[in-house]
């Protein structure tokens, strides 16, 4: 058989396979959109089988198909959108040039998740608690956060801008909790204004010399 004409004839067939793929790549993330709304109108308990398939517009064998179990797809669903969601602030905190401005910058980019996502991550937090599989991979995302937190302390130490004595995984707690907390007073009361918080954190941050050359402490000023 000439070449030419043996791949004629794979050709097609390989065609068939990319757009099945294609489909099904489609299916799966409308899926998971679908579990992300489920989850963050309603609760872990709105996201059933039949739910997911109403919302997505599929039939409901297609999410176990693609998925094996309805659990499997709320996981999948809470690590897309919730790294998606976190993206920018995660993306503003480790490109800044200084930690202060990366600090600053990500508590900003907080106010530009959108509520679905915020209300999402809520649900995920309080999921965690009493779900073994979402409990075990929400502590492996936060623990990879405050590491990137804690690099970030480590090389402001080294430039001079944070106090070489403060240690850098108890500082990565803390700053990560402000933002965990700050993320949280935002979804309950939208009209808080993050700019008097961050300008306070800011100024925290800033060098002790800095501190001094800003103003007298309190204790100062009652004296």
């Amino acid at each position: 058989m000439p070449k030419a004409d043996a791949q004629s004839r794979t050709e097609p067939a390989s065609a068939a396979v990319g757009r099945a793929e294609a489909r099904g790549a489609v299916t799966r993330a409308r899926i998971l959109e679908a579990a992300a709304d489920l989850i963050a109108e309603g609760g872990w308990s709105a996201a059933t089988t039949r739910a997911l398939a109403e919302r997505a517009g599929v039939n409901p064998a297609l999410v176990h198909y693609h998925f094996g179990s309805i659990a499997a797809v709320l996981e999948a669903a809470v690590a897309e959108m919730t790294r998606s969601a976190l993206a920018e602030p995660m993306a503003a905190l480790l490109e800044a040039p200084t930690l202060r401005d990366g600090i600053r910058d990500s508590l900003a980019a907080l106010r530009r998740v959108d509520e679905r996502s915020m209300r999402l991550l809520t649900e995920v937090l309080v999921r965690a608690g009493h779900d073994d599989a979402i409990g075990t991979w929400f502590r492996g995302e936060f623990r990879d956060y405050r590491d990137l937190i804690a690099g970030r302390v480590r090389t402001a130490q080294d430039a001079g801008e944070l106090p070489a004595d403060l240690d850098p995984d108890g500082t990565a707690a803390v700053l990560a909790a402000i933002g965990d907390g700050l993320a949280l007073h935002v979804l309950i009361d939208p009209e808080l204004r993050l700019e008097p918080a961050i300008a306070a954190l800011d100024r925290l941050l800033a060098p002790p010399s800095s501190n001094r050359a800003a103003g007298p402490s309190h204790s100062e000023e009652r004296s």
